[in-house]
């Protein structure tokens, strides 16, 4: 283009004046498409996460219910049924007697040996 304003070609400068004006309009087009799909990339993945998050927080809170009603019953819960000697059913409740670890049930401490 600046070739043919130096050379006085007018008609020819704003040919490539046009041409690159429609090269322009067209990358604006692409970079414009492109941060769209980024965006809907981006949207679906929040999407996914928080479905995934949704998913965990239900099934924690169905546990924790079935659990719950377990307790209710006076059925033992797993992990803090005081097997091990270091969790109580309940905050309120009192501590299990304490076990030796490894033998089938546990066993109670009978003292010293």
């Amino acid at each position: 283009m600046m070739r043919a304003v130096l050379h006085g070609k007018a008609m020819e400068a704003l040919r490539w004046r046009r041409v690159y004006k429609a090269i322009e309009a067209e990358a604006a087009e692409v970079r414009r498409r492109q941060q769209q799909a980024d965006r809907e990339r981006s949207q679906a993945a929040r999407r996914e996460v928080r479905d995934f998050g949704d998913a965990v927080v239900m099934a924690a809170r169905e546990d924790y219910e079935a659990a719950l009603a377990r307790w209710k019953r006076g059925e033992p819960i797993d992990g803090i049924d005081g097997i091990d000697g270091v969790f109580a059913p309940s905050p309120g409740a009192m501590p299990s007697p304490p076990v030796l670890p490894g033998l089938p049930g546990g066993a109670a401490l009978a003292g010293a040996p």
